[in-house]
């Protein structure tokens, strides 16, 4: 910044310093910015006009330079380890003799620096103003008078190692400690460097930090000298302006590229631009490049090829690759969510059916439930508002399994029985839920505390059976709950989900049968006169599952309700009731073992559909 130069009536060692950080800190922008630039292109080959600019390197040579060509600060030093410097200030010869070796130090100058072009001697100068004692270094931002009066004084370090160690290590005063920690350093007690030596090197180490970042630049302008608003003084803006640089960064940005990137890092960003370079690239990254630029539209006057690099020239060219990019963006996207979810799917069904296996073996025979996916939730019940609604009031957590099934209503009552409603089952973290098909009420609610058996038979139907607690009537009285009867194509799914989330919820393993027989309560009038006319109360009764002949292949329901025209009429009919299965779903389909999952299966639950037999080759070994 141009604002950390200091140019006053009297400058001395210390402006020295500051002005040789500032040109150390220009001359790593120009390396930065201007030569690098123009050293990239010449390293890649590229088509390019040099633009010539002011390097100042040679004004910091000027000050920090040693050995064959010494610069000021190697002069100053040179005089202290000659012994010519004093510690002493004061008046008569004392002062004298201070005066006489300035002097001294500003002759050896002029004799060796005199005839750089950036060294100005005032000893022969024929100026009114001219001060023989001071030199002149012509800096980026201007010319700056120094006077050499106290320069050797100043650049002795007069704190020697001995005294750090006495007040940072020895003294028993903690404040004394504190404000001397090189002290408590190792030391080898030699003579201790100058003040523009030690300044040097912290110089040093600074750009070598700046040199591991990627620093931007913001470049202050200061438009008068007076510090007053609405002032613009044109001469000094342009004296900033020319010795900051800035002309020639302009000239060099804009006759350069906006953008440059390794063929490969190119190529691996914008290959699904082109459906030549994706989803797999040629393996030329170099003609990718071309490919893909064809692709956008962008023309070869825009971009030249270096030895490892793209170079495009106009920002606009640059916009219309993320734009275009940002755009087939979400038909990436889609592919990583539609790879994922599948992934997800497939992982539940192994899962699921694993767990299915385990838990069905050698108690029930199985059905085409073994071919279906496992999937959880098929009627979108997770996305539907009113189960979203519904669970938030009951706090049943999150749905687990939703599918259609089919209830059987009213099993004890003659007229009713064989009454039989589709309805959407919702299976969450803590209940089971029963909604019309169409999602707007909720037909029962059975909170996994209340259940007290499931039961399923041996054979390969699909009843379940839900057996529940008693409950409380208005009048306080325990009174029995119907058990719920229920069939579905997944019966597989829902038992083994069921029972792994029972148990996460309850802490204990859900009381699951597999028998072919059971006792239910069902809902029946009551006996006696009139029992007609009175509401149906809960009785118990027995269900049981048994072959019937007459069936069709793969059917089972339950069986009507017998008459007194039925042969082998009996009143003890009344409380039994049964599933008639047809005898491929019974002694002759096949027992639940734990086997390895068919072939079959796993290419229809991996792709879906038939077909592909190489993609199922490829991936049979993961599952």
């Amino acid at each position: 910044d141009i604002y950390g130069f200091e140019i006053f009536d009297f400058n001395s060692f210390e402006q020295l310093c500051i002005n040789y950080c500032n040109e150390k800190l220009q001359q790593y922008f120009i390396q930065l910015t201007l030569k690098a630039e123009q050293d990239e292109y010449a390293k890649e080959g590229i088509q390019w006009k040099q633009i010539d600019y002011f390097n100042n390197q040679i004004v910091c040579d000027l000050i920090e330079m040693k050995g064959r060509k010494p610069g000021v600060m190697a002069f100053l030093d040179e005089e202290i380890s000659l012994g010519r410097g004093t510690l002493v200030k004061g008046q008569g010869n004392d002062a004298e003799k201070q005066r006489q070796q300035d002097l001294k130090l500003l002759a050896k100058m002029n004799d060796n620096l005199g005839r750089h072009k950036h060294y100005v001697s005032l000893a022969k100068a024929k100026a009114a103003d001219a001060d023989p004692t001071e030199f002149v270094i012509k800096h980026y931002a201007g010319d700056v008078r120094y006077s050499v009066q106290g320069m050797i004084d100043k650049n002795m370090d007069t704190l020697f190692r001995d005294l750090l160690v006495l007040c940072g290590d020895k003294s028993k005063n903690s404040f004394i400690n504190e404000l001397f920690p090189e002290g408590r350093k190792k030391h080898d007690f030699k003579k201790p460097v100058t003040a523009g030596t030690q300044f040097v090197k912290d110089m040093q180490h600074l750009i070598d930090n700046l040199s591991k970042c990627e620093p931007h630049y913001i470049r202050c302008i200061k438009p008068n000298d007076n510090k007053r608003p609405g002032q613009f003084d044109d001469a000094r803006v342009q004296h900033q302006v020319r010795y900051l640089g800035l002309m020639e960064n302009v000239r060099v940005r804009r006759a350069g590229f906006a953008y440059r990137r390794e063929y490969e890092l190119f190529v691996r960003r914008y290959k699904m631009l082109s459906p030549q370079t994706w989803p797999a690239s040629s393996g030329n990254a170099e003609r990718d490049t071309d490919t893909i630029l064809a692709a956008v539209g962008i023309s070869s006057d825009g971009y030249q090829h270096g030895k490892s690099k793209l170079f495009i020239k106009e920002p606009k060219s640059l916009f219309d690759l993320e734009e275009a990019r940002e755009k087939r963006m979400q038909y990436v996207v889609g592919i990583i969510q539609r790879t994922y979810r599948t992934w997800k799917a497939r992982l539940y069904f192994q899962q699921v059916r694993e767990k299915s296996v385990k838990l069905l073996h050698e108690k029930k025979r199985r059905n085409n439930s073994w071919v279906l996916y496992f999937v959880g939730d098929t009627i979108d019940a997770t996305t539907n508002g009113f189960v979203q609604e519904t669970l938030q009031q009951t706090r049943d957590g999150k749905v687990i399994f939703a599918d259609y099934v089919n209830v059987h209503h009213d099993m004890g009552i003659p007229k009713k029985r064989g009454i039989i409603s589709s309805q959407a089952f919702v299976l969450t973290s803590s209940s089971l839920l029963f909604f019309d098909t169409g999602f707007t009420s909720v037909l029962q609610r059975v909170p996994f505390q209340e259940i007290t058996k499931v039961v399923t038979s041996q054979y390969a139907d699909d009843f379940i059976v839900v057996n529940l607690t008693q409950t409380m009537d208005k009048k306080g009285r325990p009174v029995d709950q119907p058990s719920i009867v229920f069939d579905s194509v997944r019966k597989a799914e829902i038992i083994t989900v069921f029972t792994e989330e029972y148990k996460m919820c309850m802490r204990t393993d859900i009381p699951m049968d597999f028998k072919n027989s059971t006792e239910i309560t069902v809902m029946q009038k009551p006996k006696g006169a009139f029992g007609f006319m009175k509401k149906p109360v809960p009785k118990q009764a027995s269900l049981r599952w048994s072959e019937e002949s007459t069936l069709r292949d793969r059917e089972a329901l339950i069986r009507p309700w017998p008459t007194k025209k039925d042969p082998g009429y009996s009143p003890d009919q009344f409380t039994q009731h049964d599933i008639m299965v047809s005898a491929n779903l019974g002694s002759r389909a096949q027992l639940q073992l734990d086997e390895p999952i068919p072939q079959r299966v796993l290419e229809h639950t991996a792709h879906g559909r038939k077909g592909k037999k190489k993609r199922a080759n490829r991936r049979r070994q993961n599952w």
